[in-house]
């Protein structure tokens, strides 16, 4: 299994932390310039895997210690976190991951093409 944790950046700014965790075996050479990059793209134009649907659970909480570190957050700061699992055409899962994202960035727009 892959795990790994991405912050992500908006004009410098971070805006996201994400901890996901990936099998191996249905992403195989997944590099660090995927991960600064789209991992979504490799898998779908590199791997040709498609991609069905998420299952999503969106949820306000307080900032933990990596959230108060990595965005900058106050402890009285609300976070939106996003769990989620995304399966491939077939219903595997490829990907779990927990999203957490500073309240003061935009928002959250949840799309399932699936």
């Amino acid at each position: 299994m892959y795990d790994f944790v991405r912050l992500r950046l908006l004009n410098g700014e971070p805006v996201s932390l994400d901890l996901t965790v990936m099998p191996v075996g249905l992403v195989p050479g997944l590099t660090k310039s995927h991960l600064e990059g789209s991992v979504f793209r490799y898998v779908q134009e590199t791997l040709g895997l498609k991609l069905m649907g998420s299952y999503r659970v969106v949820r306000a909480m307080k900032p933990g210690e990596l959230d108060k570190q990595h965005l900058h957050c106050e402890p009285t700061d609300p976070v939106l976190e996003v769990e989620q699992v995304i399966y491939l055409e077939d219903g595997t899962p490829l990907e779990y991951a927990h999203c957490h994202y500073r309240y003061d960035h935009g928002g959250i727009i949840l799309v399932n093409n699936g």
